[in-house]
């Protein structure tokens, strides 16, 4: 635990986010029976940080399975087209 002199322009929310910890842990801690008065030179006792849930170990992000490629065209087969006329002349032999 330490102790924290108030300064000029304090509050207990600057104070308690300097630290990490509430403005209620501080009201708590210190026993203020009214948390909006605060004077310069009070000497408050801050307590320490209550330890964090352990986060989760980083975990690199999992693989993403690739996208199919789109399938490769298939050569085209064709019926052999009936032979075009190329004029009435040619049609009527």
């Amino acid at each position: 635990m330490l102790i924290y002199m108030v300064q000029q322009g304090d509050s207990l929310g600057k104070i308690a986010a300097r630290y990490g910890i509430t403005a209620y842990q501080i009201i708590e801690q210190n026993q203020l029976k009214n948390p909006d008065l605060l004077y310069v030179g009070q000497r408050l006792q801050i307590p320490s940080r209550r330890p964090a849930a352990v986060p989760p170990q980083h975990q690199p992000p999992r693989p993403q399975p690739a996208e199919a490629p789109p399938p490769a065209p298939q050569p085209l087969t064709s019926t052999p087209l009936a032979p075009t006329l190329s004029s009435k002349k040619d049609c009527c032999k």
